[in-house]
């Protein structure tokens, strides 16, 4: 899918921090999932050592999972519903969870050193909206993640039905090109500082295949093999202020 409007996209942030959406990144398959997108995470954060950090729409508590150890993370959701996830985090005083509009932010401009945002461009149609409003509450940088047609979700129209019988509560989601993304940055003067990305094969299929240690030796041999760097997807990207 490439310019399009997708119907039902409203509070997608709800869905992804509920339990069932959860239960797609259960087990070892789960962890190993995650596991990698914590590493391409980390490593545009590298230069940060210590920043504040909003996390928009993630509820699912997959970025502050990821980063509470070491930043001072915000989780903004849009219901109260959305920390059920993260309740540990936030009792433990871990990070911080606000309610409001995941696409009219209610912070003031520069409010947080890296604004993230997971698992959400593709699910609304407002994403550009959105990238407005990331960019503006942001001081130094912003990531994103997202599906890319130059990857194999280009088949995602033909494969999608088999996709929600393997996995049962599959949602349809928007495929970006690349350069809609830039741009839609390139416009509230934000550039790309670096990419990374993440899986050369689906999702769907290592968590169908469910064996963490096959998962890992297959994506490795096409990292090394740089398919991972040409066709792999979601990708991760962080942009800065243009100079």
């Amino acid at each position: 899918m490439n310019d399009c409007v997708v119907e039902g996209l409203e509070f997608a942030d709800v869905e992804t921090a509920s339990d069932s959406y959860a239960a797609r990144f259960s087990g070892e398959i789960g962890a190993w999932l995650l596991s990698v997108q914590s590493a391409g995470l980390n490593h545009l954060l590298k230069d940060l050592p210590t920043a504040t950090v909003l996390d928009v729409a993630g509820g699912h508590g997959h970025v502050a999972r990821a980063l509470s150890s070491s930043y001072e993370v915000t989780v903004l959701g849009s219901s109260h519903s959305c920390d059920l996830q993260i309740k540990d985090l936030v009792q433990d005083c871990r990070c911080k969870f606000e309610i409001g509009s995941v696409e009219t932010l209610p912070f003031p401009d520069k409010s947080f050193d890296v604004v993230t945002c997971f698992r959400y461009l593709s699910h609304t149609n407002n994403w550009e909206k959105t990238i407005s409003e990331l960019v503006r509450v942001a001081r130094k940088r912003v990531i994103v993640d997202y599906p890319v047609t130059d990857s194999l979700n280009c088949l995602n129209p033909l494969l999608f039905k088999v996709k929600r019988r393997l996995e049962g509560n599959t949602r349809r989601f928007i495929v970006f090109r690349r350069a809609q993304i830039e741009q839609a940055f390139k416009n509230n003067n934000f550039a790309l500082k670096e990419s990374v990305r993440q899986f050369f094969l689906p999702m769907a299929l290592h968590r169908t295949l469910r064996q963490a240690k096959l998962s890992s030796r297959l994506e490795g041999g096409f990292k090394r093999l740089g398919c991972t760097a040409l066709l792999g997807s979601p990708v991760i990207s962080a942009f800065v202020p243009a100079s």
